[in-house]
């Protein structure tokens, strides 16, 4: 699920700064799904890995790691909460989000650079 404009701009400046944003695709529904899903079913070839996609499923799969499930349900207005200020929120901590996206977007570089892409 896609952060709050405040994280997903953290996030794309991030990339930027790491030079990663010129490999992130197309952001329709559908190139995004196709993309998300070969990376989650260890079948993203070269034109399918995406830092922002890949970011955002780790940062997802890290706040249900340490908060729980219910960073999946819909907060107010029927829309997901984002997982980076449900994290801030269960440990108390403004920088947690900031740290996240690093070490995410670091995870991200070494594969990209591993695979010379």
């Amino acid at each position: 699920m896609k952060p709050c404009d405040k994280h997903f701009d953290a996030l794309r400046r991030v990339l930027q700064v790491k030079n990663l944003w010129r490999l992130v695709g197309s952001l329709d529904a559908e190139s995004t799904r196709r993309r998300a899903r070969a990376w989650l079913a260890g079948e993203a070839g070269p034109g399918d890995v995406d830092p922002l996609i890949i970011s955002i499923l780790e940062l997802n799969q890290k706040a249900v790691t340490f908060i729980g499930p219910r960073v999946n349900l819909p907060g107010t207005g029927g829309q997901p909460q984002c997982a980076l200020c449900e994290a801030q929120a269960a440990f108390r901590n403004e920088s947690i989000a900031d740290a996240w996206i690093d070490n995410c977007t670091d995870a991200v570089l070494i594969f990209v650079k591993v695979n010379d892409l």
